[in-house]
């Protein structure tokens, strides 16, 4: 079983939150059917926070955030304007920010990007539990 929802958001700073408080629903409305640790419900909402974040500060125009939820695994993938890719600095306990990439990386299975006709697409793979 997979559960699936996308919503697309204006590159806005407000829509932030927004879609971190969209993930938590979605996993919410799924979750009688497959389970997702609370941990993983964090791990969901920060991943989601920095990717979007991203986009509103990198990406032209507006942007569309996807979901699926299966058993084993949160996909959420972020498809904006931009083709530029994302990057994950080195490691520096003094930087003060700029530390998104490396927050994501931490957290997720595995992190790559498509390129599409008209930007990318950053998927993210998050364990369930």
């Amino acid at each position: 079983m997979v559960f699936e929802d996308s919503a697309d958001y204006d590159a806005e700073p407000s829509v932030i939150g927004a879609a971190r408080d969209f993930v938590e629903d979605f996993i919410k409305r799924g979750a009688p059917a497959l389970t997702v640790s609370d941990r993983q419900r964090g791990a969901a909402a920060l991943v989601t926070s920095e990717l979007v974040t991203n986009t509103v500060r990198h990406a032209p125009g507006p942007f569309r955030l996807r979901l699926e939820l299966s058993a084993d695994q949160l996909v959420i993938a972020v498809t904006d304007g931009s083709a530029g890719q994302p990057v994950s600095r080195p490691p520096d306990p003094t930087r003060v920010g700029q530390h998104g990439m490396e927050i994501v990386l931490a957290l997720c299975r595995s992190v790559h990007v498509e390129l599409t006709a008209h930007g990318k697409t950053v998927i993210a793979r998050l364990a369930t539990s």
